[in-house]
C-alpha cells in the first residue's frame, strides 16, 4: 500500500506539501494549482489512501458517523430497509467517513467521542430520544422522524408525493375500476395513498371503487393481504407499498390460483431498475432512494466538518421515474351479467393490520 512518502517522493515534493493535500488537517503550507494537480495525479497513480487512524490524531475526528434505529433487526432485514443502510454506507464511504449502527439504551451514556456525528432513523420512543438528546448535547445528532431536542431535523421536498397520481392515473388508463391500495398506517396524511386515488378519479370523473390496506411494512407479516379475499367486488389491480408487498401479494395470489397480470395487476410503489430478476417484473415507481441519501449523508457530512449546527437540514427535489414492466396489464373483462365497478363505493376502505 502507497505511504504518504511514496506520494511526495512520485509528485518531487516534500511530506509537508503532499500532506497539506492529501491530509484531513488544515495546512499552512501553500500549494501552487500545479503542483496540487501532479500529487493528485501521483497519489491516484499509487492507489494512495489516507490513514484513518493518523488523520484522527491530526483532526481530532473519528470519520465515524453513527446510525441509531429504534428496531435494527426488523430495518436491516427488511430488503428496502437494508438497501437504504447499503446506501448511507456508500454515500458515506464516498465523503471518507464509516457507518456504525449505534445500540443506544435509555440509560446509557454513550462516549460522543467515539462518532463525529449520528443520525437517528425511525420512530424512536421517548426513552429512546431522552438517550439521544444527551447525545446530541455534545455531537451534531440528525434527526429522520420524530423531532429531538439539540437534534437536526430533516426537511425534505414532499412534491414527489403528488408523482404517486402517476400510479393512479396509469391503473385507470389501463381500464381499471377497483382498485385496492396499501399505504403506511402511521405515515401521516403523506402515507395516505388510496385518498389520493380517489382524488385523482374525482378529478377525472372516473366512477371507481378504491379500497384502503393500512399496513406496518417492517414486520413483514402484511396482515392487510388477508382483507384481500373479503373484497367484493374483487379488486383488478393492486397498488402495493413496495416491491417486497408486492412478492407477498404475487405469492399469496398464487396459492389462490390467481395470476399476475391476468387476474390482477400489481404496481409497487417502491421498486427499484436495478433489483434483480422477479417474475413477473414489478411496474411501478422508482424513487430514486440512493440519491436522496447521497444528498443527505454529503450535506451532513459539511454540517460535522463545519460544526455549525443549522436549524434544519433541507433537501432537494427528489427523482420519480414510472417503470412500465410485467406486471401490470389492461384490466380483464367482467363476465357477462356481473360488472366491477365500483358505483357508490368510492370511499370504501379497509382497515386490518
Amino acid at each position: 500500500m502507497a505511504r504518504l512518502v511514496d506520494v511526495a517522493r512520485g509528485a518531487g515534493v516534500s511530506v509537508a506539501a503532499a500532506s497539506s493535500v492529501l491530509g484531513a488537517a488544515p495546512s499552512t503550507i501553500g500549494v501552487s494549482a500545479e503542483t496540487r494537480r501532479r500529487i493528485l495525479r501521483v497519489a491516484a497513480d499509487l492507489g494512495y489512501r489516507r490513514n484513518p487512524l493518523a488523520a484522527s490524531f491530526r483532526t481530532g475526528r473519528t470519520y465515524d458517523i453513527g446510525i441509531c434505529m429504534a428496531d435494527a433487526h426488523a430495518h436491516l432485514t427488511h430488503p428496502e430497509g437494508a438497501f437504504r443502510f447499503w446506501a448511507i454506507c456508500d454515500a458515506a464511504a464516498r465523503c471518507g467517513y464509516r457507518v456504525s449502527l449505534v445500540g443506544l439504551r435509555a440509560d446509557q451514556h454513550m462516549d460522543p467521542r467515539l462518532l463525529d456525528g449520528c443520525v437517528a432513523m425511525g420512530g424512536l420512543g421517548d426513552d429512546l430520544r431522552a438517550a439521544m438528546e444527551r447525545f446530541s448535547a455534545a455531537i451534531p445528532v440528525l434527526t429522520l422522524g420524530p423531532p429531538i431536542p439539540n437534534a437536526i431535523p430533516v426537511r425534505e421536498d414532499v412534491s414527489w408525493m403528488g408523482e404517486r397520481a402517476r400510479a393512479a392515473r396509469y391503473l385507470f388508463g389501463l381500464g381499471h375500476r377497483v382498485i385496492a391500495v396499501s399505504y403506511l398506517k402511521h405515515a401521516g396524511r403523506v402515507g395516505e395513498v388510496h385518498e389520493l386515488f380517489r382524488a385523482v378519479a374525482r378529478q377525472e370523473g372516473i366512477d371507481a371503487t378504491i379500497y384502503g390496506l393500512g399496513e406496518l411494512t417492517l414486520t413483514r407479516e402484511y396482515a392487510s393481504l388477508e382483507a384481500l379475499w373479503s373484497l367484493k367486488p374483487f379488486p383488478t389491480a393492486l397498488y402495493a407499498v413496495d416491491d417486497e408487498y408486492a412478492r407477498a401479494a404475487i405469492s399469496r395470489l398464487a396459492e389462490r390460483g390467481l395470476r399476475v397480470p391476468e387476474d390482477l395487476s400489481v404496481f409497487s410503489g417502491n421498486t427499484h431498475s436495478e433489483r434483480g430478476p422477479l417474475t413477473p417484473a414489478l411496474t411501478g415507481l422508482d424513487i430514486h432512494t440512493e440519491r436522496i441519501i447521497e444528498e443527505l449523508i454529503r450535506k451532513f457530512v459539511g454540517i460535522v466538518e463545519s460544526r455549525e449546527r443549522p436549524k434544519e437540514l433541507t433537501l432537494g427535489p427528489v427523482r420519480v421515474e414510472l417503470l412500465e414492466r410485467d406486471s401490470c396489464a389492461k384490466a380483464p373483462s367482467p363476465p357477462a351479467g356481473a360488472s366491477r365497478r365500483g358505483g357508490k363505493r368510492l370511499s370504501r376502505e379497509t382497515e386490518r393490520a
